[in-house]
């Protein structure tokens, strides 16, 4: 498949070896700043593919405020209750990671398994 086109020949997807890598590619991982036992993370990567993240962002907000029950508006609600204004990237990033796995596993969009809430097991009795 080749959704991500940046040249001849580099849109291929296998060139990523995780989420992580296509999440930071896209522009949507803060910048690390370390030295010794501290790390602060800073504002989002600027060197980045801009198209990607122009056009993940504001599609990631508008799925974290629609009104269906799924994992992407909880994960929107959660981080927006904490007070910070970061919710849409981290859907965002979300979703590029269910992007990144139908395109590893070349499957189409199942929504049973993003709309299906973790269900915490039950206690097993012995």
């Amino acid at each position: 498949m080749r959704l991500l086109y940046c040249g001849p020949g580099k849109g291929d997807i296998s060139r990523f070896n995780s989420a992580e890598q296509l999440v930071c590619y896209c522009g949507l991982s803060p910048t690390v700043s370390q030295s010794a036992d501290s790390i602060y993370y800073g504002k989002l990567n600027r060197f980045c593919n801009k198209f990607l993240k122009y056009i993940l962002v504001p599609r990631a907000q508008n799925m974290g405020r629609s009104k269906l029950d799924n994992l992407m508006v909880q994960t929107y609600w959660r981080v927006l209750i904490r007070g910070k204004d970061h919710a849409k990237i981290a859907v965002a990033r979300q979703l590029v990671r269910v992007i990144f796995s139908m395109l590893k596993t070349k499957t189409h969009r199942d929504s049973s398994k993003i709309t299906s809430r973790r269900v915490p097991r039950a206690a097993s009795v012995a």
